[in-house]
């Protein structure tokens, strides 16, 4: 048998299944759209339940970010020596390495800005008891850096604070102004810091730079500004080397704060950041006990995983007298079609075309119901959606 012979062969029930349905185009017209209908409906429902819960979760994030002042998709990693024990540096460097080169990048969405944070232990700095006063007291402060907030200070007074590795030379820093006015201090003072009663040495600190907030309530402030009120700034590289050097086991805390950009976060994406961000908690914890995730999207994704899987449930109940009508029309217009074809069923097999042939005129009509229906009905089903939303 030739090629084309072979193709003709195959394609002539497709043929007379065509004829067939001209013959009963009112019902094949109705087939088509009660099968449309229910795939319309089987698609509208979930993609419904996505969109609202979806909605649900930026609402909620909005809420969240209202409240706390910070972008909803904040994550604050932090580690806090009173509560648990304090750190030397070293222990931290490992977890620093890891949140910024793994553990942020795994969660898959874009790190727009990354603010790292640490301080000591509180302190005591020697102050006189009156302006030029030969007599000390002291006050708690603390030594440590920020990273990246930078842009967010103004400088009232003097420079930026050069670092020093050099723990016998003064360490320069930068205080805040309130901090400044409080003591009467100006650029250039030096002060003496030192870890406890016992220490007889003293950390030398000269004031370098006197700063405030350029605003209070810009998001980039992981922390309100005041509480960096009693806080001596200086340089990483300062604090990483001779503070850590002079106060072992003094990192008294430590953060991280991570803004991610959700510019083009979907539903499809919310379910595996929760599961990611439960991961990044598990790992960080492991590595130093006590450090903690105490901002994320993660309850908000949790209550959109739970508002979505019930809000699909609750629709599918809803929806199930809607689509089984719309079934029960379906087949009703098959069982017409086939008793409407009997007849010619039974001319066919009276000219001796075999049962097989049959059966395959009859899976040439339902391809093309089938076909139109999977075409057509996803589409109704999510303009269905949108307008319902």
């Amino acid at each position: 048998m030739t090629v084309p012979r072979l193709i003709q062969r195959s394609l002539a029930p497709g043929v007379l299944a065509a004829q067939r349905l001209r013959t009963h185009f009112g019902l094949a017209i109705c087939g088509i759209l009660a099968l449309v209908a229910t795939v319309a409906v089987v698609t509208c429902i979930p993609v419904y339940a996505e969109g609202a819960s979806l909605r649900l979760l930026q609402t909620t994030l909005t809420k969240q970010a209202q409240q706390v002042g910070r972008s909803p998709f904040a994550v604050l990693v932090r580690y806090v020596g009173m509560w648990n024990t304090p750190l030397g540096w070293e222990r931290i460097q490992q977890v620093d390495s890891f949140i910024t080169a793994q553990g942020l990048p795994a969660l898959g969405l874009p790190v727009q800005s990354l603010g790292r944070h640490a301080r000591t232990i509180p302190l005591q700095l020697l102050v006189p008891v009156t302006p030029g006063s030969a007599t000390t007291g002291t006050k708690e402060v603390t030594l440590g850096f920020v990273s990246s907030l930078e842009p967010a200070m103004r400088i009232m007074e003097g420079k930026l604070p050069v670092a020093s590795a050099d723990s016998r030379q003064p360490l320069q820093v930068m205080i805040m102004r309130d901090f400044a006015d409080e003591l009467g201090l100006n650029v250039g003072d030096r002060l003496q810091v030192r870890p406890d009663q016992a220490t007889t040495t003293p950390i030398t600190v000269e004031v370098t730079a006197v700063w405030m907030a350029r605003n209070a309530h810009d998001p980039t402030w992981f922390f309100p500004p005041s509480a960096f009120h009693d806080l001596l700034l200086l340089p990483e590289a300062s604090f990483t080397g001779p503070v850590a050097r002079l106060v072992p086991q003094g990192v008294g805390q430590v953060a991280w704060f991570a803004q991610l950009d959700d510019t083009h976060l979907t539903a499809a994406q919310a379910l595996p950041l929760l599961t990611r961000l439960d991961h990044l908690q598990t790992v960080v914890a492991r590595m130093v006990p006590g450090l903690s995730i105490e901002q994320s999207p993660a309850e908000a994704l949790r209550l959109y995983q739970r508002t979505s899987a019930t809000l699909t449930a609750q629709l599918l109940v809803y929806s199930l007298p809607i689509l089984g009508l719309v079934i029960y029309f379906a087949l009703l217009v098959a069982q017409l079609l086939v008793d409407g074809q009997r007849s010619e069923v039974a001319l066919l097999q009276t000219r001796g075309v075999p049962a097989i042939q049959i059966m395959a005129i009859t899976g040439w009509e339902w391809l093309f119901f089938s076909s139109v229906a999977l075409l057509l009905g996803p589409w109704l089903g999510l303009g269905c959606a949108v307008l319902m939303s």
